[in-house]
């Protein structure tokens, strides 16, 4: 009797190739090797080995005229992370590699650190987007992921327009989208235009939160390096790499450090007189669980 081959038994090669998923992507037939498939005829054709390498997002990013074969997911591996490019709307390798120390340790790529590692840890994709806040903001997303497959912000690229749910405590789609014209885009591409630009431009994500009063008011020791101080990290893992600490934008570091510590996330806060606690009973009655974790998140973010 032949012994056989891992592949046919189903075991993946590495993170970021996936067999079942191979199999369920392309017209491959059961007798045929997946990774040879995949490099003589899967990657011309715009097949994907892993769910986290979206083929025609990755196109739109290179220049006109780029053939799909030559968009792969090997040409992001080997060239275009380095330039910026991203394999999905919600991962970005260069600010993974930069936020968790232990992937510049990893011996492998950071998509695939995440893949085997990150993911299961709860650890953000991107910058601004908080994983864990929004897995526990939706249940729902959480209980019926079938992981490898799916990711939770999968569910916000594809629903995000659709429900209330955005993937930052921090972040009021309403406002941002009144305050500074960006009508007629939906909550999806709102996050994306901060994420990607508006930060760049200290644009508030929320009436509660000024990023320059912030740094001001609490980062100016990271531009003093007399004085210069930072935060204790974490000792465990996905802890921040020391040189991320030193380069944090504000609001992430309100997250990580500012709400425990007591900061005022803008001046508006700051300024009130009477700062006085406040105690909030809410009585419920068969609340979908979602709403209840929104509401107790509403009360843990609170401005003081």
């Amino acid at each position: 009797q032949l012994i056989p081959s891992p592949w046919q038994e189903r075991f993946n090669p590495s993170p970021l190739f996936l067999v079942l998923w191979y199999r369920q992507e392309s017209d491959i037939t059961p007798d045929q090797e997946p990774i040879l498939h995949y490099l003589t005829q899967g990657c011309h054709e715009g097949v994907t080995p892993s769910p986290l390498f979206f083929p025609e997002y990755y196109l739109e990013q290179q220049p006109e005229g780029t053939k799909k074969e030559d968009a792969s997911l090997d040409d992001y591996l080997k060239r275009g992370w380095l330039e910026g490019k991203r394999p999905n709307p919600g991962f970005d390798a260069l600010w993974y590699q930069k936020r968790y120390h232990d992937v510049q340790e990893y011996k492998g790529h950071p998509l695939a650190h995440y893949a085997e590692i990150g993911f299961p840890e709860q650890r953000n994709p991107m910058r601004f987007f908080f994983l864990k806040f929004y897995s526990a903001s939706n249940p729902y997303v959480a209980q019926n992921l079938q992981p490898p497959f799916e990711y939770p912000f999968f569910h916000f690229w594809r629903h995000g327009n659709e429900d209330n749910h955005a993937p930052s405590p921090l972040f009021d789609p309403a406002f941002y989208q009144k305050t500074y014209g960006l009508e007629g885009l939906g909550h999806v591409e709102l996050f994306l235009h901060y994420a990607q630009q508006g930060w760049q431009q200290n644009y508030r994500p929320s009436a509660l939160f000024d990023a320059e009063f912030y740094r001001n008011t609490y980062l100016e020791a990271f531009t003093q390096p007399s004085t210069k101080t930072k935060p204790a990290a974490a000792t465990s893992t996905g802890a921040f790499a020391d040189s991320y600490v030193e380069t944090l934008y504000p609001l992430e570091h309100y997250q990580e450090y500012g709400i425990p510590a007591g900061h005022y996330p803008c001046q508006e806060v700051a300024d009130l007189l009477h700062k006085p606690i406040i105690s909030i009973l809410t009585p419920v009655y068969n609340t979908e669980e979602g709403l209840l974790r929104s509401c107790i998140h509403s009360v843990l973010f609170q401005a003081y």
